[in-house]
Formats: C-alpha cells, structure tokens, sequence
C-alpha cells in the first residue's frame, strides 16, 4: 500500500484494501465450501476427519469474509469532516514529527 497524503486518500486506500482482502476471502471461502463436498474428502473410515477438518476451514473462512465486511462498515461510518481547533479523536489525521 502507498503512504496517502491527505485523509481522504487515506480512507480511500483503506476502503480499497478491504474490499480487496473480502474478494480474495470469499473466493477461498467458496473453495473451501466447495471442498466439503468434493468426493476426495468422504471419509474412508469412522476416524478419517478430512470432512470435518474441510467443514472447519471453510467455517472460519466465511466467518472471516463478514469480519472483514463488519470492519469495512466502521471503517464508512468514521466522520472526515475537518474541525480546526479540536481535540485528537476518531477521524483526526494526526502527524508526528522526532
């Protein structure tokens, strides 16, 4: 990711990689649920666990995918309207100086 200049920039960059990492997390959530069913992963014996471990990631994966959505959502709601003269707080860009 580039270092954003200005917050809008900053917000936008943010916003973008979110959606990007929620694309790539369905993609694999999709392949995960897909995998669950895939006659590779039937259970050859009562202790095989492949089904059970496939059902897991794909799970953790979707669970995943509406964190990310759930983040993406507060991200939006942060208000980035300029107050000159405030205090630091949600929204505020703030720059260090050393």
């Amino acid at each position: 990711m580039r270092v954003a200049t200005t917050k809008e920039a900053l917000y936008d960059a943010l916003c973008a990689y979110l959606k990007a990492k929620i694309a790539t997390m369905r993609r694999l959530a999709l392949d995960a649920a897909e995998a669950v069913g895939h006659k590779e992963n039937r259970p050859e014996s009562n202790k095989d666990m492949r089904l059970t471990e496939a059902s897991y990631i794909a799970r953790g994966q979707a669970a995943r995918v509406l964190e990310l959505e759930r983040e993406l959502g507060l991200l939006r709601s942060i208000d980035l309207r300029e107050r000159p003269g405030s205090k630091v707080g949600v929204g505020s860009l703030v720059e260090v100086r050393s």
